[in-house]
């Protein structure tokens, strides 16, 4: 099965998840999981995108983040399919919608944080494997930033995204997760 295959089938697994409320009895779990991580706990800057569409809700992490006294940083894409991330209370921050599916991201002025003061990236994705392998949206931002990040990466599995191996082609470029949080708890990759 190629990647556009493994892709549209993953999102009729998660439009099904969804429609039987799936989705959100997972998402209280894994949330739960996730916070109580001692990489979540020792994190100080923590990366996550602005969640749309078949993504799971990040507005919950991004609040609970800032109430616990930590900085959270947004995702942009760039040209040349690069990405950066930025401080989402800069001042003079303004929020547009991505043209590339309509993801809100920061706009400013003010450099971009260096990769080394995020400590921890909510990795998105449609479908990840006990290998700690991630199908992503198909536009390589996340595998090409992440390939020098030595902080922790971290995916959030509802039900329908869990996937045994992954029958999609594993490219060498393609990033593995570290920690992959599933409504079972956590599954951290020894080998990275």
């Amino acid at each position: 099965m190629d990647k556009k295959e493994a892709r549209n089938r993953q999102l009729a697994a998660i439009a099904a998840a969804e429609q039987a409320g799936q989705q959100d009895c997972d998402g209280k779990s894994i949330l739960t999981h996730l916070y109580q991580s001692p990489e979540w706990q020792a994190a100080q800057t923590i990366g996550v995108t602005i969640s749309s569409g078949t993504e799971l809700a990040t507005r919950p992490i991004i609040q609970h983040a800032l109430a616990a006294g930590k900085r959270v940083a947004v995702p942009r894409c760039l040209p040349h399919r690069q990405m950066a991330f930025w401080d989402c209370l800069q001042p003079a921050i303004t929020w547009q919608q991505s043209p590339f599916g309509g993801i809100w991201e920061p706009h400013t002025s003010q450099p971009a944080l260096a990769k080394e003061a995020i400590d921890l990236i909510v990795v998105p994705g449609l479908a990840f494997s006990s290998q700690h392998d991630r199908l992503g949206f198909g536009g390589g931002y996340y595998d090409r930033y992440l390939q020098d990040y030595q902080g922790v990466t971290v995916a959030l599995m509802d039900t329908a995204r869990q996937v045994a191996v992954a029958d999609w082609p594993v490219e060498p470029t393609d990033v593995r997760i570290k920690l992959l949080i599933g409504v079972n708890g956590i599954d951290r990759n020894v080998a990275e």
